[in-house]
């Protein structure tokens, strides 16, 4: 969960969990019992608002309002601003990393998660509990190690902590092919990958043959000139977890941080600038394009670093028609 706002939060849970246990995740980062106690999940009903049950599951449903406090401020016993929580270093993280990913690489663990998929579809709330629950097998035994209690609080709390490195490529490399192997939403299973690495290259690949083709039947000079034109061409960004995906229209001889800036721009969240444009690996994860690299062939992109393609407040309103689906 990070702070954005000082009556703004994200806050990281189960998706199978209760609307209880989301209120008892917030009152934990911030410090606060009272969220707890006294604190109210609710929704908007005319003009007003009713409360939601503590029973309720978090089902679809991603972004919440609160009330029954008088602010989200952290409290003076915020674990998220004093550290009572574990931390980890990068080079901690990487090792958390491993740990797990021995435990969801072995075979007994895929054949489970295989029969598991075959019984329930994808996104079914029958799915996601069953995956957690043999997730939280691997990781049992890997949370001590690291200082993180052996228990679902355990794992919100190693979540949270190793968020903090979404920035380094190889943890974000190891952290898609981690998804990858425990089914995460949005991620392909294994045996996908390799077919959509080979796919996009071949889609690149005759692109580039096509427009050699059509060069190589004119003038070097006609050829040249044409690399010094630019036009508009349309490209589009995802993400790999979420289904979100962002239609831009950028110069053909764009590179991959006027791309970054692009879509900062539509989105309105210049946070966007820092994150990174990638691409599948054969193993399983993902590299980053270099910023410096030019647009190309490329059509589709992958962005990793930020949590969603989400547009702030002020560009959903000004884009109602955008084509960035919400």
């Amino acid at each position: 969960m990070q702070y954005m706002t000082p009556s703004q939060w994200f806050v990281l849970v189960p998706s199978t969990a209760t609307l209880k246990a989301v209120k008892e995740a917030v009152a934990q980062k911030l410090g606060r019992p009272d969220i707890n106690s006294k604190g109210r999940l609710v929704r908007r009903t005319g003009n007003g608002f009713s409360s939601l049950k503590d029973s309720q599951k978090l089902e679809a449903r991603r972004k919440f309002l609160l009330m029954g406090v008088d602010d989200l401020q952290p409290g003076a016993a915020s674990p998220g601003q004093h550290g009572t929580a574990p931390t980890l270093t990068l080079e901690k993280a990487l090792a958390l990393q491993k740990d797990i990913l021995e435990g969801v690489e072995a075979e007994g663990f895929q054949r489970e998660i295989e029969a598991l998929e075959k019984k329930h579809q994808r996104g079914t709330k029958e799915f996601a509990m069953g995956r957690t629950a043999l997730c939280f097998k691997v990781q049992i035994p890997v949370l001590p190690k690291y200082g993180f209690e052996a228990s679902m609080k355990g794992v919100l709390e190693m979540v949270n902590a190793m968020n903090e490195f979404n920035y380094d490529q190889q943890f974000s490399e190891m952290g898609s092919r981690l998804s990858s192997l425990m089914r995460i939403d949005g991620s392909p299973p294994p045996d996908q990958i390799q077919r959509q690495v080979s796919e996009e290259e071949e889609t690149i690949t005759t692109d580039l043959m096509q427009r050699q083709v059509s060069e190589g039947s004119r003038p070097d000079s006609a050829a040249e000139a044409d690399e010094n034109e630019t036009q508009d061409v349309e490209i589009t960004i995802s993400h790999p977890v979420h289904a979100t995906v962002v239609s831009l229209s950028v110069a053909s001889n764009a590179t991959i941080k006027q791309i970054k800036e692009a879509l900062a721009e539509k989105l309105s969240r210049p946070e966007v600038t820092k994150a990174r444009l990638v691409k599948r690996v054969a193993s399983g994860g993902f590299t980053s394009l270099a910023e410096s690299e030019k647009l190309g062939a490329r059509r589709k992109f992958l962005v990793m670093g930020i949590d969603d393609l989400n547009p702030s407040a002020s560009a959903a309103k000004k884009n109602t028609s955008s084509k960035v689906p919400l």
